[in-house]
Formats: C-alpha cells, sequence, structure tokens
C-alpha cells in the first residue's frame, strides 16, 4: 500500500481543513490558504518521497492537493510565486533529512536576509 491509514487520514483532515478557507475571498484567508497549502505539500511529500524520489513527491503532492482542494490556481500560484521569490530549494535537504520546524527556520532567515 502506497499511503499508511493513518496517513490518509491525516490528509483527508487538512483537505477539510483547507476547504473551510476556500469559501472566503480575503487576500489573509488567501495568503493563509497559500501557507496551509505549503505545509501540506510539505508533510506529504514527506510521506511520498519514501517511495519516490523526492523532486518527484512534490509534484506529486502538489498535483494531488491541487485536484483535492480545488485552489489548482490560486494555491498552486502562491506556491510558484514563493519559490520563483525566495529561490528554489534542495527537496531532497529539506524532506528527507530535516523535518519542517529546521525548514521553516532556514525560510524565515531566507526572507529575513532579502529584506536587508
Amino acid at each position: 500500500m502506497l499511503i499508511s491509514w493513518v496517513d490518509f487520514l491525516l490528509l483527508l483532515f487538512w483537505v477539510i481543513f483547507i476547504g473551510f478557507f476556500t469559501f472566503s475571498s480575503s487576500l489573509l484567508n488567501l495568503l493563509l490558504l497559500g501557507e496551509l497549502l505549503w505545509i501540506m505539500i510539505y508533510s506529504y511529500a514527506s510521506v511520498i518521497s519514501v517511495y519516490y524520489d523526492s523532486i518527484f513527491a512534490f509534484l506529486i503532492a502538489i498535483y494531488i492537493l491541487g485536484l483535492a482542494t480545488g485552489e489548482t490556481t490560486i494555491g498552486l500560484s502562491l506556491i510558484i510565486l514563493k519559490l520563483s521569490i525566495f529561490g528554489s530549494i534542495n527537496t531532497t535537504d529539506s524532506v528527507n533529512k530535516k523535518n519542517y520546524f529546521l525548514f521553516r527556520k532556514k525560510y524565515i532567515n531566507n526572507i529575513n536576509s532579502r529584506l536587508i
């Protein structure tokens, strides 16, 4: 089995949680939706990367979560915008060797260094 039941239930919870935010149209909630999608893609790609290459896992996770949430235009464009503004990330290092909080700290430090 590709994904365990625990991972499937966790993904289902995230999809329902994201679905709550898709009905609002304020800019703050759209940014929050982009952040939550990023967290979902990171955590889901961590599961998929056990079976596939990590870059391929990110593509699968983006595709599946885009279909599941129905926010392919808004959510994925925000993610692509983040990657283009803040630079590409080393997916093998971030997915396989570090947890999300260390990755988030590196992400925030990257933003702060570009603001200075």
